[in-house]
C-alpha cells in the first residue's frame, strides 16, 4: 500500500503492516498515479532507458552499476512506465520530486524486493538472492509467477 499523501509504503499482509517505509513520489508536474495493479517483474541491478519525456530527451541510458544509474539497486515494476525503485539519494526521501514513480532506499528496495519475489513464488533461496545482490553491474530479470497487488492512494 503507497500513501501519496504521507509518502509512506506498508507492505500489508492479511491486515498487518509488516514494515514501513518512507518514499519519494511523484512531482505535481510528474504525478504518480493511482489506482490498484499488480506487480510483474522484479529486477535486481536494473538498467535505465531515459523514457519518451520531455525532460529525458538528453539524457543517456545507463547501464547497472552506473553511479548516474537513477533506479538504485532494485526496480519493482508495477506497469510498463511505474515501479517502485531503489536510490541513494536519501535526502529526496519524504518528499515529492520524482518523475511518477516510487522511490526507496536502497536497502529497503532490496528487502522489498525479496518479499516480492517470495511472495510472488519465484524466490529460489537466500543464496540465489544473495548471488543476485552481490554483482552491482549484472542485471538480473525475475518475472513473478502469481500477481502481488499494489494499491496506490491520495
Amino acid at each position: 500500500l503507497v500513501d501519496l499523501s504521507d509518502r509512506q509504503l506498508r507492505i500489508v499482509q492479511g491486515g498487518r503492516i509488516l514494515r514501513t517505509e518512507r518514499i519519494a513520489v511523484g512531482s505535481d508536474e510528474y504525478p504518480t498515479p493511482v489506482g490498484r495493479w499488480h506487480f510483474q517483474r522484479v529486477d535486481i541491478n536494473p538498467d535505465w532507458t531515459p523514457p519518451d519525456s520531455e525532460w529525458a530527451k538528453e539524457e543517456e541510458p545507463k547501464q547497472p552499476g552506473d553511479a548516474d544509474n537513477p533506479m538504485g539497486r532494485a526496480r519493482l515494476l508495477f506497469t510498463e512506465d511505474y515501479s517502485i525503485h531503489g536510490t541513494d539519494d536519501t535526502a529526496s526521501l519524504g518528499t515529492n520530486q520524482s518523475h511518477g514513480s516510487i522511490r526507496v532506499a536502497n536497502a529497503a528496495v532490496l528487502e522489498l524486493a525479496r518479499l516480492l519475489l517470495q511472495a510472488g513464488g519465484a524466490f529460489e533461496g537466500n543464496d540465489w538472492f544473495n548471488r543476485m545482490t552481490a554483482e552491482p553491474t549484472r542485471m538480473h530479470r525475475i518475472e513473478l509467477d502469481h500477481p502481488v497487488e499494489i494499491m496506490v492512494v491520495q
